[in-house]
């Protein structure tokens, strides 16, 4: 009978993570603001970025996401696209071949996540922090409890970084082929 109870609790456990990362991932379909960053490198003034573009991320039909950066490189707007992929563990991508890990955060702040990268970029090992929003103003609980975040992780709270949200490119300055589809919604 015990055995029989626990493989229920089981159960229902299981079933429970996966409604709440099916709900999770449906929301987490959107253009987002990014609010603050933090990395474990240690970056001049200069290098530091001081703004950043919207975030559009998109559910991909097999479990992936896309993420889609519209920003400005070399006089040119042009679109970035990345591709996350779903991974057996709740929450959790990869990029890059795996090289990169991906973990996503719902906070409980409502729409904020936080997405944590781990892993190699460009031949150099990172570990970056990321407050995302669906809005364009800070939230001054996402913002503390970002901080928490990040401190928990072994961030250290001074190389928090909150940017400006940079605006110099539209959807429709760049070329049809870099276009793509936002997130519809009822």
């Amino acid at each position: 009978m015990k055995i029989l109870f626990l493989s229920l609790v089981l159960c229902l456990f299981f079933i429970l993570q996966v409604k709440e990362l099916q709900s999770s991932e449906e929301v987490f379909e959107s253009i987002f603001f990014i609010k603050a960053i933090v990395e474990d490198k240690e970056l001049t003034k200069e290098k530091r970025p001081k703004a950043f573009p919207p975030v559009i991320i998109q559910q991909l039909d097999d479990g992936n996401m896309e993420i889609n950066v519209l920003m400005k490189k070399n006089g040119e707007c042009q679109n970035s696209k990345t591709k996350l992929e779903k991974t057996v563990e709740l929450n959790k991508f990869t990029m890059n071949e795996g090289k990169l890990q991906v973990y996503i955060t719902k906070m409980s702040v409502t729409d904020h996540w936080i997405i944590l990268y781990e892993g190699e970029l460009l031949g150099e090992q990172i570990r970056v922090a990321k407050l995302l929003a669906p809005y364009m103003y800070a939230n001054q609980e996402a913002i503390k409890e970002f901080k928490l975040f990040s401190k928990k992780e072994g961030f250290d709270e001074r190389k928090i970084i909150f940017p400006r949200i940079e605006e110099e490119c539209t959807f429709d300055s760049i070329s049809e082929e870099d276009k793509f589809i936002l997130p519809e919604y009822e």
